[in-house]
C-alpha cells in the first residue's frame, strides 16, 4: 500500500504557463463574448508584461487584452478572457495604439518529489504492531 502512495506522491504534476504577445492587435470584447468567449477580470497595469503574465495566474483565463494608455470607464487597461477560440481578434486600425493581445497556454511537466520512503512506517513494523 505504501509503495502505491510513494509511486503516486514522488511523480506529480505541474505546469508552466507560457505568453505569446501579438503587438498591434485588438480583442473586441462585446463581439467575443457573443461568440461564446467568457470575460473573466480587468485591472490597471502599467507594464504589458505584468498584465499578460497575469493571465497565467487564473487557471481560466488563456487571452489577455492591453489597452496600454487607453482605460475603460472604470480606469482599467488590462482584460482577461476564457476564449478557447471564441474571441474576434482584429488588427488595430490606429497604429499609435499600443494595444496588444496575449494567448496563453499551459504545458504540463513532471516534478520529482523527494523520497518520502523514510518517514512512513514500513509493512514490517505495521504487521508487528498489528500482532500486538
Amino acid at each position: 500500500m505504501w509503495a502505491i502512495l510513494l509511486a503516486l506522491v514522488y511523480a506529480a504534476s505541474a505546469q508552466d504557463c507560457q505568453v505569446a504577445q501579438q503587438d498591434g492587435k485588438l480583442l473586441k470584447p462585446n463581439e467575443s463574448v457573443a461568440n461564446g468567449a467568457n470575460f473573466i477580470a480587468s485591472s490597471n497595469v502599467d507594464d504589458v508584461q505584468k498584465c499578460h503574465q497575469g493571465c497565467c495566474d487564473n487557471k481560466q483565463c488563456d487571452t489577455s487584452f492591453h489597452t496600454g494608455t487607453r482605460l475603460d470607464s472604470k480606469g482599467n487597461n488590462c482584460f482577461y478572457f476564457y476564449c478557447q477560440g471564441d474571441c474576434v481578434i482584429a488588427d488595430a486600425r490606429d497604429t499609435a495604439a499600443d494595444f496588444s493581445i496575449s494567448t496563453t497556454t499551459r504545458v504540463s511537466k513532471s516534478v520529482i518529489l523527494p523520497d518520502f520512503s523514510g518517514i512512513f512506517v514500513t509493512e514490517q513494523v505495521a504487521n508487528k504492531i498489528d500482532d500486538i
